[in-house]
Protein backbone atom coordinates (compact mmCIF):
# COMPACT_ATOMS: atom_id res chain seq x y z
CA UNK A 1 0.00 0.00 0.00
CA UNK A 2 1.29 3.63 -0.72
CA UNK A 3 1.52 6.36 2.13
CA UNK A 4 -1.84 7.57 1.42
CA UNK A 5 -3.66 4.40 1.06
CA UNK A 6 -2.11 3.79 4.69
CA UNK A 7 -3.26 7.59 6.21
CA UNK A 8 -6.93 6.81 4.83
CA UNK A 9 -6.85 3.20 6.01
CA UNK A 10 -6.11 4.89 8.99
CA UNK A 11 -8.68 7.26 8.87
CA UNK A 12 -11.60 5.14 8.14
CA UNK A 13 -10.49 2.71 11.37
CA UNK A 14 -11.00 6.02 13.52
CA UNK A 15 -13.82 6.76 12.20
CA UNK A 16 -15.12 3.14 13.05
CA UNK A 17 -13.83 3.67 16.09
CA UNK A 18 -15.23 6.80 17.24
CA UNK A 19 -19.16 5.65 15.57
CA UNK A 20 -19.08 2.73 17.47
CA UNK A 21 -17.67 0.28 15.07
CA UNK A 22 -20.18 1.04 12.47
CA UNK A 23 -20.76 3.48 9.75
CA UNK A 24 -23.17 4.38 6.79
CA UNK A 25 -20.91 3.70 3.21
CA UNK A 26 -22.17 6.95 1.76
CA UNK A 27 -21.30 9.08 5.19
CA UNK A 28 -17.35 7.65 5.45
CA UNK A 29 -17.00 8.13 1.27
CA UNK A 30 -18.34 11.32 2.56
CA UNK A 31 -16.38 12.51 4.93
CA UNK A 32 -13.06 10.73 3.22
CA UNK A 33 -13.83 12.90 0.34
CA UNK A 34 -13.24 16.01 2.41
CA UNK A 35 -10.17 14.75 4.62
CA UNK A 36 -8.36 13.91 1.33
CA UNK A 37 -9.76 15.74 -1.80
CA UNK A 38 -7.04 14.67 -4.19
CA UNK A 39 -7.89 13.07 -7.51
CA UNK A 40 -6.33 9.86 -7.01
CA UNK A 41 -7.50 9.64 -3.62
CA UNK A 42 -10.60 8.50 -4.88
CA UNK A 43 -9.25 5.18 -6.13
CA UNK A 44 -6.99 4.48 -3.06
CA UNK A 45 -10.16 4.60 -0.74
CA UNK A 46 -11.86 2.55 -2.60
CA UNK A 47 -8.65 0.02 -2.89
CA UNK A 48 -8.59 0.36 1.26
CA UNK A 49 -12.14 -0.85 1.50
CA UNK A 50 -11.18 -3.38 -0.20
CA UNK A 51 -8.24 -4.11 1.69
CA UNK A 52 -9.53 -3.84 5.04
CA UNK A 53 -12.18 -6.47 4.05
CA UNK A 54 -9.52 -8.87 2.66
CA UNK A 55 -7.48 -8.84 5.95
CA UNK A 56 -10.56 -9.44 7.54
CA UNK A 57 -10.59 -5.79 9.62
CA UNK A 58 -13.86 -4.54 7.81
CA UNK A 59 -16.95 -6.19 6.74
CA UNK A 60 -19.85 -4.79 4.64
CA UNK A 61 -23.25 -5.25 5.31
CA UNK A 62 -25.63 -3.45 2.77
CA UNK A 63 -24.48 0.24 3.19
CA UNK A 64 -22.66 -0.05 6.54
CA UNK A 65 -19.40 -0.90 7.36
CA UNK A 66 -18.38 -2.78 10.59
CA UNK A 67 -15.13 -3.85 12.37
CA UNK A 68 -14.66 -7.28 13.19
CA UNK A 69 -12.41 -8.49 16.19
CA UNK A 70 -9.40 -8.23 14.33
CA UNK A 71 -10.09 -4.73 12.71
CA UNK A 72 -10.72 -4.00 16.75
CA UNK A 73 -6.88 -4.98 17.02
CA UNK A 74 -5.80 -3.14 14.12
CA UNK A 75 -7.10 0.62 15.37
CA UNK A 76 -4.70 0.37 18.41
CA UNK A 77 -1.75 -0.29 16.15
CA UNK A 78 -2.42 1.20 12.95
CA UNK A 79 -2.44 -0.48 9.38
CA UNK A 80 1.30 0.07 8.57
CA UNK A 81 2.48 -1.58 11.78
CA UNK A 82 -0.03 -4.64 11.35
CA UNK A 83 1.15 -5.22 7.66
CA UNK A 84 4.68 -5.63 9.05
CA UNK A 85 3.67 -8.26 12.08
CA UNK A 86 1.93 -9.98 9.17
CA UNK A 87 4.91 -9.48 7.11
CA UNK A 88 6.87 -11.42 9.86
CA UNK A 89 4.79 -13.52 10.21
CA UNK A 90 4.75 -14.90 7.09
CA UNK A 91 8.23 -14.98 6.36
CA UNK A 92 9.13 -17.07 9.76
CA UNK A 93 5.60 -19.97 8.30
CA UNK A 94 6.97 -19.52 4.55
CA UNK A 95 10.57 -19.65 5.03
CA UNK A 96 12.54 -22.94 5.50
CA UNK A 97 15.62 -21.25 7.66
CA UNK A 98 12.05 -19.69 9.80
CA UNK A 99 11.13 -23.30 10.45
CA UNK A 100 14.50 -24.79 11.62
CA UNK A 101 15.05 -22.01 13.99
CA UNK A 102 12.24 -22.58 15.66
CA UNK A 103 12.25 -26.12 15.72
CA UNK A 104 16.02 -25.79 17.14
CA UNK A 105 14.99 -23.85 20.00
CA UNK A 106 11.73 -25.43 20.58
CA UNK A 107 14.15 -28.81 21.07
CA UNK A 108 16.93 -26.92 22.73
CA UNK A 109 13.95 -26.10 25.32
CA UNK A 110 12.94 -29.32 25.65
CA UNK A 111 15.91 -30.69 25.89
CA UNK A 112 16.65 -28.14 29.20
CA UNK A 113 13.24 -28.70 30.86
CA UNK A 114 14.33 -32.71 30.52
CA UNK A 115 17.47 -32.36 31.95
CA UNK A 116 16.26 -30.28 35.43
CA UNK A 117 13.57 -32.89 35.61
CA UNK A 118 15.94 -35.84 35.61
CA UNK A 119 18.42 -33.77 38.17
CA UNK A 120 15.57 -33.27 40.48
CA UNK A 121 16.30 -29.36 39.88
CA UNK A 122 12.81 -27.78 41.83
CA UNK A 123 10.99 -25.26 40.35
Amino acid sequence: MTENQYRIADRVLLLLKEHGGRVNMDGLRSQLSRDFPDKNSYLDRELVFDRLEEHGLVKRQGVVLFTTWEGEKVMRVGMMNYEKGLGIIEWWKNNPLGVIVTSLIGAAGGSVVTYLLNKGIPW
